[in-house]
């Protein structure tokens, strides 16, 4: 709306029937020779309809007009096939903090999502205890996951957005991000101090002793 304001541009709404689909009738007499962007959630968040992404997809690729699916509420509930919605450039943020919480291995999706064909386009960052997501200093709690982490990161070639947040009780704001920033820069300097190369001999030889041991060495030496 901010955007729309300042680009003097107009926002639409496709209109929904009193069971909560979209009407798609309506839909298709909504476009322009004006119109640029179609954007709609693939799952309501609210009452929880699935929308029928793939002819919003096709009527709007019809017109030439670009399309954004947010696929959050989705994702977690059904598998989503980029290729049979219709979407060009469907990709995946992992939050970390989010990730922690529901028992992930965050390195594990960030090479799932290189392998859907570097699906992966932003990375987010904090910490918790898994318990829920206290937004914590980065590597306050899982630093070996971090390494873990940023290694994969490093191996798959990613170059996408990082970002973070925080939510400092006690702590300044500034301070506690900034303390973040320090560690990712820490481990990643460790982990490349080490070796790249070392870290995937590790990993091919699955010795969990060795592999600790190696760990230990990297973060305490």
């Amino acid at each position: 709306q901010l955007l729309c304001a300042e680009k003097s541009a107009t926002i639409k709404v496709i209109p929904m029937n009193e069971a909560g689909d979209l009407c798609l009738d309506q839909y298709e007499q909504l476009f322009t020779e004006r119109t640029k962007l179609v954007a709609v959630g693939h799952v309501s968040n609210a009452i929880g309809t699935v929308n029928p992404i793939r002819q919003i997809t096709s009527i709007a690729k019809q017109r030439g007009v670009a399309v954004l699916v947010d696929g959050a509420q989705a994702a977690p509930h059904r598998p989503i096939d980029v290729q049979e919605i219709g979407c060009d450039n469907v990709g995946v943020t992992i939050d970390t903090g989010h990730a922690f919480v529901a028992g992930e291995v965050v390195a594990e999706s960030i090479v799932l999502a290189h392998r859907a064909g570097d699906r992966l386009f932003h990375m987010h960052f904090n910490d918790n205890y898994t318990t829920s997501d206290d937004d914590m200093i980065v590597g306050s709690v899982h630093s070996t996951c971090y390494i873990e982490i940023l290694y994969w990161l490093d191996r798959t070639g990613y170059n996408g957005w990082l970002s973070m947040d925080q939510y400092p009780y006690r702590e300044d704001g500034r301070q506690a991000l900034q303390e973040s920033i320090e560690w990712i820069k820490a481990l990643s300097e460790k982990l490349h101090s080490y070796g790249i190369d070392k870290i995937g001999s590790l990993i091919r030889n699955g010795n969990a002793t060795e592999t600790t041991h190696e760990l230990r060495r990297l973060l305490l030496r």
